[in-house]
């Protein structure tokens, strides 16, 4: 069936992203749009209108030595450029819109292992402003993580029973972002949410595995107005699937924000 959002237009705008030797993260007003522990190469072009406002907005690359290394060596190499084009353009139409690259552009500042390299860039886009900009900001503490963790139990029991009308309700304001960013009705993009929750109820396919609940960490971003739980072994959500060939994971994705009465929000 055509979706609707073929009548829809408006600016997009991705990070075209080649880097190599080193972990990191790929932010957007410090919004994750990429995160890697491996610190294999990779090149790929991230679309990014979740994380941007109309105006002034900052792409910042946080680069960590490759596992089993102290410091950033002469290896590691990153170039990172922002883009935008009308959605109904074809990716060649594409303009520059902002670029960096490590190591020649100079690194803003180091916070730990990390060295970070910042680039401002204009946007001009349609939608509103997103709430998660305004959200508070969240403690970076035990209690925080230990409600968190609590958030995705729950969560992970209606993934176990498979119940999509209690799931799709959970996620319906990232759900009505993302229409906005994506320029779709918001009905299309629910059914986008309901198409991937349904792969992961096929059992023949995909085994629900249990939370886990070890070693984990928070992850703040957003400026400390978004949270996740993080494995420390790879960066990803305790909440996954496991295929099955037993090869590969599936991740549910849930980065929170407070809401009304400090209630937590799946926002992205």
């Amino acid at each position: 069936m055509a979706s609707s959002a073929a009548t829809r237009s408006g600016p997009v705008y991705t990070v075209q992203l080649d880097i190599k030797g080193c972990s990191f993260d790929v932010r957007v007003n410090d919004g994750l749009a990429l995160k890697s522990l491996k610190g294999l190469p990779l090149v790929t072009e991230l679309p990014v209108n979740r994380w941007i406002r109309n105006g002034g907005n900052e792409l910042s690359l946080h680069l960590r030595p490759s596992p089993n290394q102290t410091a950033l060596g002469p290896e590691a190499k990153c170039s990172a450029v922002v883009y935008t084009r009308d959605q109904a353009e074809e990716r060649e139409a594409r303009r520059e819109v902002a670029r960096r690259e490590f190591p020649k552009s100079p690194a803003t500042r180091r916070e730990g292992d990390e060295t970070i390299v910042v680039s401002p860039f204009p946007a001009a886009v349609p939608f509103g402003l997103f709430r998660w900009f305004t959200a508070p900001e969240i403690a970076d503490n035990e209690n925080t993580l230990a409600e968190l963790m609590a958030e995705l139990q729950k969560y992970h029991g209606l993934f176990a029973a498979k119940n999509m009308n209690a799931l799709l309700e959970a996620v319906r304001e990232r759900d009505r972002e993302d229409a906005m960013a994506n320029y779709l009705p918001l009905a299309d993009q629910v059914a986008n949410s309901r198409r991937e929750y349904s792969l992961f109820f096929d059992e023949s396919k995909y085994e629900l595995r249990p939370l886990i609940t070890k070693n984990v960490r928070l992850g703040l971003y957003g400026n400390r107005r978004l949270a996740r739980v993080e494995l420390l072994s790879n960066g990803q959500p305790p909440l996954y699937y496991l295929a099955a060939d037993h090869r590969t994971a599936g991740y549910l994705q849930m980065m929170f924000c407070r809401g009304a009465e400090g209630k937590w929000v799946i926002i992205r």
